[in-house]
């Protein structure tokens, strides 16, 4: 996996609140943003990152469980505050995945319902080969 793609979905992800930010492509894509519902959900996501073991889970968590990761490993990294835990998560997926991961595997996952990060995954459609 290209080294600046990797840092990029190490940083999103690991944020404690990740911040809606639309691009102009991809305005429709978030729908009707105004600022009173931008501003809820930053909170929402703020507010989900300070309780991890509520049943909303950070989403560098939500990264580790569709790829694989046991959760007694996600307690584990949950236990030691890293400032970048989604570091670790892309760190045991490229080391233990057979064949390594793909950048369309990638692509799925920020796609999928469970991480929902459109905007990743439009970076990663314009920069790199999905197919």
């Amino acid at each position: 996996m290209d080294s600046n793609l990797r840092m990029l979905i190490i940083k999103e992800l690991s944020k404690s609140g990740h911040n809606e930010r639309p691009l102009s492509r991809m305005s429709s894509a978030y729908g009707n943003n105004n600022n009173n519902d931008s501003s809820s959900r930053q909170q929402h996501r703020r507010q989900k990152s300070k309780n991890a073991s509520s049943s909303e889970s950070p989403e560098w968590v939500e990264f580790a469980r569709l790829i694989g990761i046991d959760e007694s490993e996600i307690e584990h990294w949950l236990s030691q505050n890293l400032q970048y835990p989604a570091g670790r998560v892309i760190s045991a997926w490229c080391n233990y995945a057979t064949p390594p991961p793909t950048v369309s595997e990638l692509h799925s996952l920020v796609s999928s319902k469970e991480l929902n990060r459109p905007d990743l995954a439009r970076y990663i459609e314009t920069m790199y080969i999905t197919e």
